[in-house]
């Protein structure tokens, strides 16, 4: 007797969209891709049926959006489009006995850092402070010396300054916490340091 999944009366097309799973991060998406596949290999493996709107292919429809979503922050382009424009130039190919047009995907998109503000920082010890200071700082670093004449693009120098900013407010925080915790006591020691013998500096 072959199994069947549970079909529902009505797809919920109003959360199993694009806009949905772009909420998340890519590797939840990966996972529910591999999931999808995993559960429905087995699911058939074991005598099951796929039938419209039961349980797997609600899921299948999941994971199409799913890698919608990770092929358009990919490439920046719509995996559906691209889908159609191959079938059509092999189509193309074989009524005109040639190789099909091949299609140039864009190069992957960068994914811009986030700008981070002190309350995120509070979380961490002294040590992890210092060391992403360091981090962020090395980046901004290895992107202006990896470039040489060549100007940075727009999210490259996104994440350059992002980075930068997050390394200053990632040491602000640690700075204060070791000064004593007020603004004042670490004007103090950051004018003892500027200059340690109390001289105008011309």
């Amino acid at each position: 007797m072959k199994k069947t999944n549970k079909q529902t009366e009505e797809l919920p097309t109003a959360t199993i969209d694009q806009a949905h799973f772009e909420k998340f991060a890519n590797g939840p998406l990966l996972l529910k891709c591999f999931e999808v596949v995993k559960d429905a290999t087995e699911f058939v493996d074991e005598g099951g049926t796929i039938l419209h709107a039961d349980d797997t292919y609600v899921s299948f429809i999941e994971a199409y959006w799913a890698l919608k979503v990770l092929f358009q922050r990919e490439t920046g382009l719509d995996a559906k489009l691209i889908a159609e424009k191959r079938i059509e130039n092999l189509r193309a190919a074989l009524f005109s006995g040639g190789e099909p047009e091949p299609i140039v995907l864009g190069s992957p998109k960068v994914e811009r850092l986030v700008l981070l503000e002190e309350p995120y920082f509070n979380q961490f010890d002294n040590l992890t402070l210092a060391a992403m200071s360091y981090n962020d700082t090395d980046e901004a670093h290895d992107q202006f010396s990896g470039s040489g004449d060549t100007p940075l693009d727009a999210d490259a120098t996104w994440n350059v300054s992002v980075s930068i900013l997050n390394a200053n407010t990632a040491l602000r925080v640690l700075v204060l916490r070791l000064s004593g915790g007020t603004l004042n006591d670490m004007a103090q020691i950051v004018a003892h340091i500027s200059n340690p013998k109390g001289e105008a500096i011309h």
